[in-house]
């Protein structure tokens, strides 16, 4: 059974942020507490880019999320390449 997702509220700066940093292109990394929501986040940014690919025609990029980088910094959770 897959459920569907609530919005995202209130997260629109972060939002805007991440997918800038989604179409330029490179390695995003996101950072912050337990449970504040960053899979979330990352999910949505995702999702979003991808649709805005396939609206446009273009090829849709598939991305890794990689967890706990101890190499990059201990506080990165979350990072995403194209």
């Amino acid at each position: 059974m897959v459920l569907a997702r609530l919005p995202l509220v209130g997260a629109e700066v972060a939002l805007a942020a991440l997918g800038e940093g989604l179409a330029a292109g490179g390695v995003v990394a996101v950072c912050g507490p337990r449970g504040a929501g960053r899979s979330r986040l990352v999910e949505e940014a995702v999702r979003r880019a991808q649709r805005a690919r396939v609206v446009a025609g273009d090829r849709v990029p598939t991305y890794v999320g990689v967890r706990g980088v101890p190499s990059v910094a201990p506080a990165y959770d979350a990072v995403l390449r194209p």
